[in-house]
C-alpha cells in the first residue's frame, strides 16, 4: 500500500507533531508499505529552500515542496495537489487541522479514490500563545471551513477534549493518544545522581511555551534557594538569547543545551528535581508523561 503523510514540518525539524509523524511513517515503512512524507521546504524560523527537495530518512521517502507564502508556522504551496496526483496514494494521512493542505487534500478527495485520515493534533492554543495573524486565521477557518472535515474518512483526536473542541457533526472521530516508548525512557546500567536544585525544561524554546513566565518565576526562586539551576534543552526559535540575558542578569544559574537526543533527554529527567512545563495550553504535553514515567521508575 502506498501511504502519503502530509505535514507542516518533518525531520530534521524537531517537535511533537514531527516526532509522531516520523514514528508512524517509519513503522509503516518497516511493515513493507511504500511510505512518503509530503512537507514544506522550510524551517520553523526562516530557512526556506534550505533542505533537499527529495530525501530518504528511515526508509521513508520525503518530498519537500516550495512554499508560495508562509506565516508563523503556516505554509501554503500550490504544488501539494500535483504531487499527490503524481504519487497516486492509497491512503493520505494529513496532519494538523487548519493548515491549507487540509483543504487541498479534501478537495482532491472528492474526485479521487484514495482513503483519507486527518490527524488533528489539537491545535487550540490560547490567544497569548499566537501572533495576531495566526489567531485571526484560526478563527476564520473554524467558522467558515469546518465542513471540510466531512471529506475525511476518519478524524484522529488526541483526547476527548479535542473531540469536543472539533465538534464535527457527521464525522467519524477516534481518540488515539500519543504514547511514551517505555524502553527509551530507561537509562540502563548508568548511575544517575539526582540534584536537589536542578529545574528542567525540555521542549521547543518558543513564544508559545510561555517561557517568559518560567524566567520570571526563577528570579523569585533564586531568592530563596541560591543553588537553584535552570536547565533548558531543545531547538531555539529565536528567543533563547533574551531569556538567558534576563535570568543571568538577575543572578539565576542557567544552562541551555540546545537540541539533545532521546537518551540525553531521559537522563536529564532523572537528574532533575523538578520538571516544569509553563505552557498555558498544550495539545498533549508528552513531556509531562515522560517526566512522570521517570519519577515512577526511580
Amino acid at each position: 500500500m502506498r501511504i502519503v503523510h502530509v505535514t507542516p514540518f518533518y525531520y530534521p525539524v524537531i517537535g511533537g507533531v514531527e516526532e509522531v509523524v516520523r514514528r508512524i511513517a517509519e513503522y509503516m515503512a518497516s511493515k513493507g508499505h511504500d511510505v512518503y512524507v509530503l512537507t514544506y521546504n522550510r524551517l520553523r524560523v526562516g530557512g526556506k529552500h534550505s533542505l533537499p527537495r527529495n530525501d530518504t530518512i528511515g526508509n521513508v521517502k520525503v518530498v519537500r515542496v516550495k512554499p508560495n507564502f508562509t506565516w508563523s508556522h503556516g505554509t501554503y504551496s500550490s504544488e501539494v495537489p500535483r504531487i499527490l496526483e503524481e504519487l497516486k496514494p492509497d491512503l493520505v494521512h494529513v496532519h494538523v487541522w487548519r493548515h491549507p493542505h487540509v483543504f487541498q487534500v479534501a478537495r482532491l478527495r472528492r474526485n479521487a479514490k484514495f482513503k483519507s485520515v486527518l490527524h488533528g493534533h489539537a491545535p487550540f492554543h490560547t490567544f497569548n500563545q499566537l501572533d495576531m495573524v495566526t489567531w485571526i486565521y484560526h478563527k476564520l477557518v473554524d467558522i467558515l471551513y469546518k465542513g471540510y472535515l466531512r471529506f475525511y474518512d476518519v478524524y484522529i483526536a488526541l483526547t476527548p477534549h479535542e473531540v469536543r473542541r472539533v465538534n464535527c457533526k457527521g464525522c467519524r472521530v477516534v481518540v488515539i493518544p500519543n504514547g511514551v516508548e517505555e524502553d527509551n525512557c530507561l537509562v540502563n546500567g548508568d548511575r544517575i545522581v539526582r540534584s536537589d536544585y536542578k529545574v528542567l525544561y525540555l521542549g521547543r524554546i518558543s513564544r508559545s511555551k510561555n517561557l517568559d513566565l518560567l524566567a520570571r518565576a526563577m528570579v523569585y526562586v533564586v531568592k530563596e534557594i541560591r543553588d537553584v539551576e535552570l536547565i533548558m534543552a531543545d531547538p531555539d526559535e529565536g528567543i533563547v538569547k533574551g531569556l538567558l540575558e534576563y535570568v543571568m542578569s538577575r543572578g539565576v544559574r542557567i544552562v541551555y543545551l540546545g537540541e539533545v537526543n532521546e537518551s540525553e533527554k531521559h537522563r536529564l529527567y532523572r537528574e532533575s528535581a523538578i520538571y516544569t512545563l509553563p505552557s498555558l495550553y498544550e495539545p498533549y504535553g508528552i513531556t509531562l508523561l515522560e517526566a512522570g514515567f521517570m519519577e515512577h521508575h526511580q
